[in-house]
């Protein structure tokens, strides 16, 4: 909890949502103790808004396999698992002929997660084999 002394005023400001609290000291309450002031607002233990955001691009370059590139953005991400689980850890992956759905899990420091999903078309023909888009 931030404190600023305005003259008459004491302006609380609960970080971690943003809100400010203005109190107005009336004339002859100077005499409150910080400890009072201190009191009055949020607790700094509460949660904070999360910015965390999963994302991926992908590339399969007409075949079968694709490439996948981490585009995830938030402070202190601490875990990423990919569905299929066989991404390797240069994004690669093979598929069979079919549709198939890609999904990219992500949790922070904190353990507030999100995740992104997109839909993989892989095609088979005679003449080109598996392509996928």
């Amino acid at each position: 909890m931030k404190k600023q002394d305005k003259g008459n005023s004491l302006i609380l400001r609960a970080s971690a949502y943003g809100v400010a609290l203005l109190l107005m000291m009336m004339v002859g309450c100077d005499n409150l103790s910080n400890t009072d002031q201190s009191e009055i607002g949020q607790d700094e233990s509460s949660p904070t808004s999360v910015d965390l955001s999963a994302s991926f691009d992908y590339n399969c370059s007409n075949s079968a396999t694709c490439t996948f590139t981490d585009t995830s953005t938030g402070d202190e991400i601490v875990s990423r698992v990919w569905d299929p689980a066989g991404i390797d850890e240069d994004g690669k992956y093979t598929f069979k002929a079919g549709e198939h759905t890609v999904t990219l899990a992500i949790t922070d420091g904190d353990g507030n997660s999100a995740s992104a999903s997109e839909t993989i078309d892989c095609r088979s023909s005679p003449k080109h084999g598996v392509q996928c888009s």
